[in-house]
């Protein structure tokens, strides 16, 4: 008798960003052979991100989207990192234009003055994509970035982008 068991899936996203050529073990720091992405307090960068849902994705369910990052010094006082997520869930016949019907969704990650190491990791709540619809094979085109004009932004060095991880509901088929 066959049965399906419905699961969270959680997939990372690898970055592919290249990291200079390092001696092995690193002589400083923890995250100098690992793959890291610096967000500027000031400047708008961006990272896209494309990620097509698996066919196993429960049709309708949501998306969430998680990411950890670190930041390279201390601040003097408390302050936030507000991570941003323009996305877009683009279907089978849907026209792939990102310049419309996209949403955003936001996560303000307090940094404490009394963090004791720099580079502790720091996730951000998840992300609930919004969007409803959802169907297996859809491709999900993601823009995320620190906004500079968001008040609550107020940590004023890099933030480091370190992991981005991907979760949603898919039927695990057993017999």
């Amino acid at each position: 008798m066959a049965h399906s068991v419905r699961r969270l899936e959680c997939e990372s996203i690898d970055l592919a960003i290249p990291n200079p050529s390092i001696a092995n073990p690193p002589a400083i720091g923890n995250r100098q052979g690992f793959r890291t992405y610096a967000f500027d307090s000031a400047t708008a960068e961006s990272l896209f991100i494309e990620y097509r849902l698996p066919q196993s994705y429960i049709a309708g369910d949501g998306v969430v989207f998680c990411l950890d990052f670190m930041v390279a010094t201390p601040p003097g006082a408390d302050a936030g990192v507000v991570w941003k997520v323009e996305y877009k869930k683009i279907s089978a016949g849907d026209v792939f234009d990102f310049s419309v019907g996209t949403a955003v969704v936001a996560a303000t990650v307090p940094v404490l003055s009394t963090i004791s190491a720099y580079e502790d990791l720091r996730p951000a709540s998840p992300l609930a994509f919004t969007t409803t619809g959802w169907q297996p094979l859809d491709l999900l085109v993601m823009r995320l970035y620190r906004d500079p004009a968001d008040a609550g932004d107020d940590y004023a060095n890099d933030a480091l982008l370190h992991n981005i991880m991907l979760g949603y509901y898919g039927l695990l088929e057993g017999k």
